[in-house]
C-alpha cells in the first residue's frame, strides 16, 4: 500500500536530474591554458596518471610523451599552435603553445585532473521525497466518522471512507470496500461528485467530518452535482472476493475557491456510493 501511495503522491512531479552516466563526455575538460616555450629548451607537462595521447597542431613543435609526462620543444621562433593531451581516464587538457624568451618560459607544469562531482543517489533521494510527502499528507489528514454505514443492495458491498487528505490542488480520498455478499465484486473506475447545496434544511457543519446516509443527505436538500476530475485512482486489487476487504485511494482535482464544509460523493455504481462532509 505504501508503494501505491508513493506513486500517487509523486504523480506529476518533474523528472529528477540525469545521473553522471547520462551526461555528455568532456565534463573533465579544463579551459585552454597558455604555455610559453623557448628555443633549445624543454617544457614538461606532468599529470597524475599515464598520458594516453598528445597531439599538436603544428610540426614546428616536437611533442613526445612518456608515462605521465609530455615533453615540448619548439623548433622555430615566432610561432604558436594548440596542443591537446588525453590521460588514461579520458580527461582532456587543452593548451595554446607560443615561443618566447627563456626568462618568461614555462619550464614545468603539473596539471591535476578535476575531481568529479559525486553522483547523487537518486533512488534514495526519491524515497526521501516520497516519505516527506507521505508524512506531510498524513499529518493533514482528516478522519471521517462512519455513522451506521450500511452495505448496498442487492450486492451487499459496504463502502467506507476512512480519511480525506486535502492538498492545495487535490483531495486524496482513502476508502475501504468490504464484500458482505456471496459473489466477487469487480471494482469499477470510480467517479467523484461535489454536491453544491442550494437551500440546505440541515446545517452541513453539524455533520462535518462524517460519512452520511441517505436520510441525512435528503435533509441537506437539493444540490447541484459537479463532476470532479480524477487525477489518479488505485486499489489493492481489481476484485473484492466474498468476505474480503480492499483498500484504495482516489485523487481528485480540487475546485478553486471552495470553502468548507465540502460535500463529496464517491461513486462506484448506482448502489455503491458514499457521501461525506468535510
Amino acid at each position: 500500500m505504501k508503494r501505491n501511495l508513493i506513486c500517487i503522491l509523486i504523480y506529476g512531479l518533474c523528472a529528477l536530474p540525469a545521473t553522471a552516466a547520462d551526461q555528455p563526455r568532456g565534463a573533465g575538460d579544463q579551459n585552454v591554458r597558455h604555455v610559453t616555450t623557448a628555443l633549445d629548451h624543454l617544457t614538461v607537462l606532468e599529470y597524475d596518471e599515464t598520458v594516453a595521447m598528445a597531439a599538436a597542431g603544428s610540426p614546428a613543435f616536437q611533442i613526445e610523451r612518456q608515462d605521465n609526462k609530455v615533453f615540448i620543444k619548439p623548433t622555430k621562433a615566432g610561432i604558436s599552435t594548440n596542443l591537446f593531451v588525453w590521460t588514461a581516464s579520458n580527461h582532456r587538457f587543452g593548451y595554446e603553445l607560443v615561443v618566447g624568451d627563456v626568462g618568461t618560459m614555462n619550464a614545468s607544469i603539473h596539471d591535476v585532473a578535476p575531481t568529479p562531482a559525486p553522483v547523487a543517489d537518486t533512488a534514495a533521494k526519491t524515497e526521501q521525497i516520497a516519505d516527506a510527502l507521505i508524512t506531510r499528507t498524513l499529518l493533514g489528514g482528516r478522519l471521517i466518522e462512519g455513522v451506521d454505514v450500511r452495505p448496498s443492495r442487492p450486492s451487499r458491498i459496504k463502502l467506507r471512507v476512512e480519511q480525506v487528505f486535502p492538498a492545495r490542488n487535490s483531495i486524496y480520498i482513502q476508502y475501504t470496500l468490504e464484500n458482505l455478499g456471496t459473489r466477487p465484486y469487480r471494482i469499477a473506475a470510480p467517479s467523484v461528485l461535489e454536491l453544491e447545496l442550494e437551500h440546505p434544511h440541515l446545517n452541513p457543519m453539524s455533520v462535518r467530518g462524517q460519512q452520511i446516509d441517505r436520510k441525512v443527505l435528503e435533509g441537506l436538500g437539493s444540490a447541484k452535482q459537479i463532476p470532479l476530475t480524477i487525477a489518479h485512482a488505485d486499489s489493492e486489487s481489481n476484485d473484492v472476493g466474498p468476505g474480503m476487504r480492499q483498500h484504495g485511494i482516489v485523487v481528485v482535482r480540487r475546485t478553486e475557491g471552495r470553502q468548507s464544509p465540502i460535500v463529496l460523493q464517491l461513486v462506484f455504481d448506482t448502489e455503491v456510493k458514499a457521501t461525506l462532509v468535510f
